[in-house]
């Protein structure tokens, strides 16, 4: 926290705020007035666990380009296979028209090859799609799926907020939220980018040559511990 904001809140006379009460601006409370509880569903934003007395929802974010690495890594384990596209903007929160686009691009881009196939007893045509090759990034190393982008542990490193969460409330401008709620909300924030911080680098990891790994090991156990002085 800042010396100014810091000078602030020693300026703010007791009754202004309780420095007792540990959230006076809860996040359901920010989400609900930013309006992202409506994005729930849509953009990429889903839930994990819904809210209870004690706990906000948990929420999480499927960026557009990790949503085509989820979707290529389940053409890549599906090849062939007939292709749910409506269940599958369920799952990412998304349009059917935004799975569709995302399947043009992968064809485009020659990671997957589509193929036309007639139902006769429905009369419909729907399309099957072939893996072909694998994005070279390290979320597609991750082998993202829809049940770990769902998991509890968030083991693909998902981002778990709204930014807007964590926006100055309209309408809200005292004293006590521009000082103190503020400063709280900043530190949740920060807390939530570091653990998602800590998942990718773990992850990244994992993605390495077993040769690399077990030169991490090494160096790791040989490492000389710093004297204390």
């Amino acid at each position: 926290m800042s010396k100014a904001a810091l000078d602030k809140l020693d300026e703010m006379e007791d009754e202004d705020f309780d420095v007792s009460d540990p959230k006076r601006v809860p996040t359901y409370e920010r989400r609900r007035y930013a309006g992202t509880d409506f994005k729930l569903g849509k953009y990429g934003y889903f839930c994990v666990l819904p809210a209870d007395d004690e706990n906000d929802d948990q929420i999480r974010k499927i960026t557009p380009f990790q949503r085509k690495c989820i979707i290529l890594y389940y053409v890549e384990k599906h090849d062939g296979k007939p292709f749910n596209i409506r269940k599958m903007a369920k799952d990412l929160a998304v349009e059917d028209r935004t799975i569709q686009y995302d399947l043009r691009w992968l064809e485009k881009k020659g990671y997957l090859r589509a193929e036309s196939r007639t139902d006769p007893k429905k009369g419909t045509v729907e399309n099957a799609y072939h893996f072909k090759c694998g994005i070279e990034d390290e979320f597609y190393d991750f082998k993202p799926t829809i049940r770990k982008a769902y998991g509890l542990p968030n083991s693909l490193g998902l981002r778990e907020w709204h930014w807007d969460d964590y926006k100055t409330i309209p309408g809200v401008e005292d004293e006590y939220h521009n000082a103190y709620d503020k400063y709280e909300a900043l530190g949740e924030l920060n807390k939530k980018k570091a653990a998602q911080k800590k998942i990718v680098h773990k992850r990244r990891i994992e993605t390495f040559p077993p040769m690399v790994k077990e030169n991490m090991r090494k160096a790791k156990k040989n490492k000389t511990p710093k004297s204390v002085k």
